[in-house]
């Protein structure tokens, strides 16, 4: 059996959030449900097995009901599958509930994009073009912007993670939309740079072919368990926690800091495109 997966400690995130979202305490759930502090917190933390029944009494409690619950419930019934693979095609995906809860327990937040600009780092009229040339709906893009900006609060609280966004040229060189809204971009991305918990390094076109090309990816880093590594792609996404997985994909943001811009130097690659842009 495979221990701590990523769907455990997902499933875990979850019904962390949800208690704390119906405003009750670890003692007031103990004396509805009679289960003792340490079992809650063991279950809360990813640390003991979330059994189906354990799941399902605990979101009686928090009244979670519906689509929800059974999306939980079926966590619960595959929880040491070696992957999580997700599709969906609704208007928020299945996996981002759990993204923003393992965003929100991150330490360190990792994110290599060569096409696009991370989710993390967006301006609201770039996420809106985006969403907009892939077909979204109107009420599709509205929710799925209002999460993006919840999610991207985490960059900015008191606690904030460490975020490190490594991106391609080509997600800069190719435009997203009008002129103007690439100089707002960029000048975020700026602001964002100078931020002490925020690093954004860039790869030049001119520093050849390198190991990210083969795509995007996250790498979440948390204080007690080990990373999990979150790929992405428009309809579908996946979670991996195997060491032997995560260990490829930190070789990979080596390699590709390696070959990158310092992230000094990153802000001036961004400043010139700025002013490129702004003379259109």
């Amino acid at each position: 059996m495979t221990t701590n997966s990523a769907r455990m400690r997902g499933l875990a995130a979850e019904l962390q959030d949800l208690r704390k979202a119906a405003g009750l305490t670890l003692r007031d759930v103990s004396e509805r449900i009679g289960f003792s502090l340490a079992k809650i917190s063991r279950l809360e933390n990813g640390i003991r097995d979330v059994s189906v029944e354990d799941t399902a009494t605990l979101l009686g409690v928090y009244s979670v009901k519906g689509a929800k619950r059974e999306r939980l419930l079926d966590l619960a019934r595959n929880l040491h599958q070696p992957h999580w693979p997700a599709t969906g095609r609704g208007n928020l995906h299945p996996h981002l509930a759990t993204l923003i809860a393992f965003e929100a327990m991150a330490l360190r937040i990792i994110q290599a994009e060569m096409l696009l600009v991370p989710g993390l780092l967006q301006t609201v009229d770039y996420m809106r073009t985006v969403m907009m040339v892939h077909g979204a709906s109107a009420d599709r893009i509205k929710v799925l912007v209002d999460a993006r900006l919840r999610r991207q609060d985490i960059l900015v609280q008191a606690r904030a993670p460490h975020y490190l966004a490594v991106i391609d040229e080509a997600a800069i060189r190719r435009p997203t939309g009008s002129a103007e809204l690439m100089v707002a971009q960029l000048e975020h991305l700026c602001r964002m740079a100078e931020l002490p918990n925020i690093d954004i390094h860039l790869l030049p076109f001119d520093r050849g072919h390198h190991v990210g090309l083969t795509g995007g990816f996250g790498i979440l880093h948390f204080a007690k368990t080990a990373p999990v590594v979150h790929i992405d792609h428009e309809n579908s996404a996946m979670f991996l926690h195997e060491s032997e997985d995560v260990s490829l994909f930190q070789a990979s943001i080596a390699g590709m800091l390696k070959a990158g811009l310092t992230s000094a130097e990153s802000v001036k690659f961004l400043r010139r495109y700025q002013a490129r842009y702004s003379r259109e």
